[in-house]
């Protein structure tokens, strides 16, 4: 059990470092590229990359934890929230000077981000079912992963970020390892 609870204080870390930046986001808005607004929206969003890795590893300790079809589902969380943080950081690294219309890399950059976030709600609530069934870990971690899906387009319409559930799945699953 040891080795869960490292990857439950990695998962924390990496809930806790997106919770200013989701914060920072809603005060500075984004801009067009070029603009002092949108340095500091690259900067967020280069951050946010590197807090969506850590936020991955929480899903590596549960398909620790998890057996049988449990761990298919953790595969696709953590596959979505790979993608999320390989998108990110190609938006923002290595197409960060386009123009955000038209067809080009930074626009497949920010869908591979979305389809993402979509793979990352699915696996949650195959997870959340799991926890479920198996009654590993308390009914309430359950129940939060099992509305995924409706949090996510929530958090995505109403906050305008595809980052808020996966920071909210990171820290319930840092907190169910330790």
């Amino acid at each position: 059990m040891g080795s869960l609870r490292f990857w439950g204080i990695l998962s924390l870390v990496g809930g806790l470092t997106a919770i200013p930046l989701l914060v920072a986001f809603s005060i500075t808005g984004w801009g067009a590229p070029g603009t002092a607004v949108y340095q500091t929206y690259e900067l967020l969003n280069r951050l946010m990359a590197a807090g969506l890795l850590l936020m991955a590893t929480g899903w590596v300790g549960v398909w620790r934890a998890l057996a049988g079809y449990g761990r298919w589902a953790v595969i696709l969380a953590l596959g979505g929230v790979l993608i999320m943080a390989a998108g990110t950081a190609a938006e923002f690294w290595l197409f960060t000077d386009l123009p955000y219309a038209g067809e080009n890399g930074r626009q497949a950059a920010f869908t591979a981000t979305s389809i993402g976030g979509l793979l990352l709600s699915m696996g949650a609530t195959g997870v959340g079912l799991s926890i479920w069934r198996s009654r590993f870990w308390p009914r309430w971690s359950a129940v939060i992963l099992l509305l995924a899906l409706p949090l996510d387009i929530i958090a995505f319409f109403l906050l305008g970020s595809p980052f808020v559930t996966a920071a909210v799945f990171a820290l319930i699953l840092g907190r169910l390892q330790l």
